[in-house]
Formats: C-alpha cells, sequence, structure tokens
C-alpha cells in the first residue's frame, strides 16, 4: 500500500471508526484520518522506520520502530513523545535541564532514577494547566530521555515535573516560534 503523504509503504493501520483511521509508515510518518480519507494529517519521527502502532483511544497510542525505541503519540497525532533508557546506573535523582532551551518545535528532558520506582513526569503550562502527562508507570534504575514536540502549543514558558519515590523536582523551559 502507498501513502498519499509520504510516499512510503505502510507498515499497519489501525480503525478507531469509519472515520478514524491511523498508519504507521515503514519509513518516518504516523498519519491519521478523522474524516474517512479526505483529509490525512502526518507526523514526522526521527525513527528509521516503524514495527508497530497501536492505538489506546482516538488520540493516544504507541508506534515501535524498527530500533526499538517507543514513541507516543497524543493530541490527534501533534504530540510525539520518545523514551530511550540510556545505558548508565545512576547514584542519585536528577532532572536535567531540557535542551535546547529555549526550543522550537522540538526538545529533549532526561532524568535518572537510582532504583526501580514510580515514575511521574508532567508538563505543564505557566499557569499550572497539565499539558500531558508523558510517564506514569514504574521504571528501573537508569537515565532516560524523552523529545517533546510542542508544534500545536503557542509561545511561552511551559514547566516539567519529575516525581519518583520522596524526589520531586520542576523545571522551566521556554517554546519560542
Amino acid at each position: 500500500i502507498k501513502s498519499k503523504q509520504g510516499g512510503g509503504s505502510l507498515r499497519e493501520g489501525k480503525a478507531l471508526s469509519s472515520k478514524n483511521i491511523w498508519c504507521a509508515e515503514m519509513f518516518d510518518l504516523i498519519i491519521n484520518t478523522t474524516n474517512a480519507g479526505e483529509v490525512w494529517n502526518k507526523q514526522t519521527s526521527d525513527v528509521n522506520g516503524f514495527e508497530s502502532l497501536d492505538m489506546v483511544n482516538e488520540n493516544v497510542g504507541y508506534a515501535v520502530g524498527f530500533n526499538g525505541k517507543i514513541f507516543k503519540t497524543t493530541n490527534g497525532g501533534v504530540s510525539s513523545v520518545k523514551i530511550d533508557k540510556l545505558n548508565s546506573i545512576p547514584t542519585a535523582y536528577i532532572l536535567e535541564q531540557n535542551f535546547p532551551n529555549p526550543f522550537n518545535p522540538s526538545t529533549t528532558i532526561q532524568f535518572s532514577i537510582p532504583r526501580k520506582d514510580a515514575v511521574s513526569l508532567k508538563l505543564f503550562t505557566v499557569t499550572g494547566v497539565l499539558i500531558e502527562e508523558v510517564v506514569q508507570q514504574t521504571m528501573d534504575a537508569g537515565t532516560y530521555s524523552f523529545q517533546w514536540n510542542a508544534l500545536q502549543f503557542p509561545s511561552g514558558v511551559y514547566f516539567y515535573k519529575l516525581t519518583s519515590g520522596n524526589f520531586t523536582e520542576t523545571k522551566k523551559m521556554m517554546l519560542i516560534k
């Protein structure tokens, strides 16, 4: 099957209804339609091909890349999150400053946890409105990074908050378009 949007072959598709369809391409796109294919929205990534795609609901889904990376798609396919576990085992909880900062439209946030623990990582507007709960799960000790794409959000100051065990830290980031 050839996609009209990216020119690549579709790897997997999920129809949530007769009008809401999601597809992962073999190359670097996730595409979706909410009007039975009249208009397709596309979301690019830095992954070199998708292996599979699964949708939780009409806006939230997960795609696995050929390289084993997991991508979370939210907000109708506009925002994506990539979580990578790096190889180091830290000795303390650390929430790094996002980079680049300021950013447009995507930035990377890295954090470390010294032991297996419940982890929550949330993104907020400057007024404290929760935008996205990026992580809400038990994770092994390690250093993790994720990339947040803020394409659909306006310029401004945003906050990200890491909570794990008794550790809580919040940092500020700036989106400039």
